[in-house]
């Protein structure tokens, strides 16, 4: 009896169905149409959802360019700091400084003249910098390289002399004759005075000395770029700076202990 019964009601849902297909088949096509438009309307709204999505992310929408820009930024403080990382084995593996380094952007160039030549670095006293400290920079090649030393001191920040400032004389010696004598500028180049020891050459490498305690010794400072022989007495020898301090973004303070003034 159970079995007749859903045999019975399988065929009523056919029959159903059937009727209502016919009923759809002949409806008029001017009251079916509406209805096909808007689902198709729908379905298209639907397709030019996904469709322009997906465009957007093809065209690189604002808040990927913002992330690229940001990857770009960072692989860029990456490669800066890397080579900061590269001068401080440089200068290490010189042995020629054995105090603790600190890494300091510079936030500011101020060459006001030819004769007046600093930058001005992101730490100042809070970071423990005092006035007469070095400002180095490294190459593997050369390892300890002299950019300058902190004159005048700020909280958060300090003002760093160039060498090439008219106001920055450095005791150094030449290597490898060993005379020595005092690097001074005179607004136009740097020049080597008051020498005494052995011969100088052209090419001699031009080091800190520590004479006056005010420099570590055997800091790369530059190379003899001329002699001007007119006159022993009065011989004029020229310096060329081994470094271009505007190439550089960060440098590197030697908390080395100064001398009280």
């Amino acid at each position: 009896m159970g079995e007749v019964v859903r045999f019975v009601r399988r065929r009523i849902r056919l029959a159903v169905v059937l009727c209502i297909a016919a009923a759809l088949y002949l409806i008029p096509a001017h009251l079916i149409a509406p209805l096909s438009r808007r689902i198709s309307a729908t379905a298209a709204r639907f397709c030019s959802y996904f469709s322009k999505t997906n465009l957007e992310q093809d065209k690189n929408p604002l808040h990927i360019v913002h992330l690229k820009a940001a990857l770009a930024k960072s692989e860029l403080e990456t490669a800066e700091l890397r080579r900061s990382l590269e001068a401080i084995n440089a200068i290490r593996k010189s042995r020629k400084i054995d105090c603790p380094i600190l890494v300091a952007q510079v936030v500011l160039r101020n060459d006001s003249s030819p004769s007046r030549r600093s930058i001005v670095l992101d730490v100042g006293s809070e970071d423990g910098i005092k006035v007469g400290m070095p400002v180095l920079w490294g190459r593997p090649q050369d390892g300890a390289i002299l950019v300058g030393v902190v004159k005048q001191l700020y909280r958060k920040g300090c003002r760093v002399a160039l060498v090439g400032d008219i106001f920055v004389r450095v005791p150094v010696v030449v290597s490898p004759s060993g005379a020595q004598g005092l690097l001074v500028s005179d607004g136009e180049s740097l020049q080597l005075k008051y020498l005494e020891g052995g011969e100088v050459r052209t090419g001699d490498a031009v080091l800190t000395s520590s004479f006056t305690g005010n420099f570590p010794a055997g800091v790369l400072v530059g190379y003899v770029e001329g002699i001007d022989t007119e006159g022993q007495r009065d011989r004029k020898l020229t310096v060329q700076p081994a470094l271009n301090v505007n190439e550089l973004n960060t440098v590197l303070v030697a908390l080395i202990e100064v001398p009280e003034k």
